[in-house]
């Protein structure tokens, strides 16, 4: 029995970093269907044909990327698919075809990532579903894997995604399963996992790769099983798409005040990124800027010349989404000593944010001083990744993969002081979510604010760390000459 992802969506949405979360609340069956399918084989032998797979014909290792459509989309999935397509396709021994979901085409990428090797085959997973749904061709990827045989399929989503796609190949294809090989890029943001789902990757994957070393080890504790071969392969840093820009040149732009201290928060309003923390935040550092500069209170807050500077929070989400922004924002100047008019006048919105090219995104890297990022679980977290790359220190929660490349001598990290499970009835698939304290943001804000030469030696060390560790180009030969040739 195939598996749909109708069955797991109630709408049409993106999924992943940008899943909205009661769409998974059927997840739970999801690893119950992939765990029948062994016992399905029969059946298929038994009707389907037995000779759909065949070895390479031209001598080449076939590998198939199950992720976002490559190009045309502005979230990170598409992102990595894209760097892994355009420097893995340049290898003549492999034949890399990429079955890209979710071909939505919100951004104008087409013009900027146009240099993907004419050799790698992007299939158009959306464009094929009949009936359209969400945009995976989860019933539909069995048909093309036995009109294209492959020898190794990387699968690149969440457990949602992977789950439903391992179920229907293995259903549909598991006669042949000695044939090829199942390989998870395993997407976690939470150090949680249903067994079920666990499950389901100790039966049927030949590997996993992890973001991180950290979550290599999660993965383990979680449960997969001790002869797993598992991988690290760390996102990369583009230097031709996001790079320096002067300041003065970036807020020029989005006729953004020159003058001011900015603070930059890409992430999605969605419950994961915990936005009502950032305007907790935010409205504490604006009390504060409101009690020096016009109270004139005498306090124990550092004040200097620096600190009689105007202060904006760039809110590059939809405001009004998961939370209402304006309205939490409103809410927490009740119980502050600060005007909601002087608090929302320090406010800035991003118009069409989820439609960002990536020129865009890197003007806007540029015109902060500081980025902010108060999620309570996170993969690799990009939007940190990419502006820490720019030299701008980071006020972040120290969680996830962010753990790979925030330090404490170039950002503030902010260390989770408690954590909570993330009930089932709202997501269906659970977490463990990393509790951060909105004052220690605050406190962070300010801390920079006050002293922009620290925020400069901060950014600084982390650009540099980036740039020697960190370039896809690099990270994608060591992916093909380490991990790929024994998979």
């Amino acid at each position: 029995m195939s598996l749909k992802l109708s069955n797991l969506f109630s709408k049409s949405i993106d999924v992943g970093e940008d899943t909205i979360a009661e769409t998974k609340k059927a997840v739970v069956a999801t690893a119950s269907t992939a765990s029948t399918a062994s016992t399905a084989y029969a059946t298929v032998a038994s009707t389907a044909s037995a000779d759909w797979w065949y070895p390479s014909r031209n001598g080449k290792k076939r590998i198939m990327l199950c992720g976002t459509y490559p190009v045309g989309a502005s979230n990170g999935y598409s992102k990595v698919v894209y760097y892994i397509s355009k420097y893995l396709g340049i290898y003549e021994d492999i034949e890399l075809t990429v079955y890209g979901f979710q071909n939505i085409k919100c951004a104008d990428s087409y013009a900027i990532r146009n240099d993907i090797p004419v050799c790698v085959k992007i299939h158009d997973a959306m464009a094929t579903e009949n009936p359209r749904r969400n945009g995976f061709g989860e019933l539909e990827i069995s048909k093309y894997l036995k009109e294209n045989p492959q020898d190794t399929i990387i699968i690149f989503n969440d457990n949602v995604v992977t789950s439903a796609l391992v179920s229907n190949i293995m259903s549909d294809c598991g006669t042949h399963k000695d044939k090829f090989k199942l390989i998870s890029y395993m997407d976690q943001v939470y150090p949680y996992q249903k067994k079920d789902y666990i499950n389901l990757l100790n039966n049927y994957m030949d590997g996993i790769i992890a973001f991180t070393p950290y979550w290599m080890e999660i993965a383990k504790k979680l449960g997969i099983r001790a002869d797993m071969p598992m991988y690290s392969f760390p996102h990369g840093f583009d230097t031709n798409v996001y790079y320096p820009i002067p300041t003065t040149i970036a807020r020029t732009f989005f006729n953004y005040d020159d003058d001011a201290f900015m603070v930059l928060n890409l992430n999605r309003n969605q419950p994961r990124k915990c936005w009502d923390h950032t305007i907790i935040a935010w409205v504490e550092f604006v009390e504060r800027h409101y009690a020096v500069n016009v109270l004139n209170k005498k306090t124990n807050i550092a004040t200097n010349k620096h600190t009689k500077r105007p202060v904006k929070l760039i809110i590059g989400t939809s405001v009004d989404a998961y939370w209402d922004l304006m309205d939490v924002l409103e809410n927490e100047v009740k119980f502050r000593n600060v005007p909601f008019d002087y608090v929302k006048n320090t406010i800035i919105e991003v118009a069409n944010p989820q439609q960002l090219s990536d020129k865009e995104i890197n003007i806007l890297y540029n015109c902060c001083d500081v980025g902010c990022n108060n999620c309570n679980g996170g993969g690799y977290e990009l939007t940190v990744f990419e502006c820490l790359a720019l030299g701008k220190p980071q006020v972040s929660s120290f969680v996830g993969g962010i753990r790979e490349y925030l330090t404490d001598n170039n950002s503030t990290p902010i260390r989770s002081t408690i954590y909570q499970y993330l009930d089932n009835k709202g997501t269906g698939i659970g977490g463990k979510a990393e509790i951060t304290d909105p004052h220690d943001f605050a406190e962070g804000f300010w801390k920079y604010f006050s002293n922009p030469e620290l925020a400069n030696k901060h950014g600084t060390k982390g650009r540099d760390n980036i740039l020697k560790h960190y370039r896809w180009e690099t990270l994608v030969e060591y992916f093909y000459k380490n991990i790929l040739i024994k998979l």
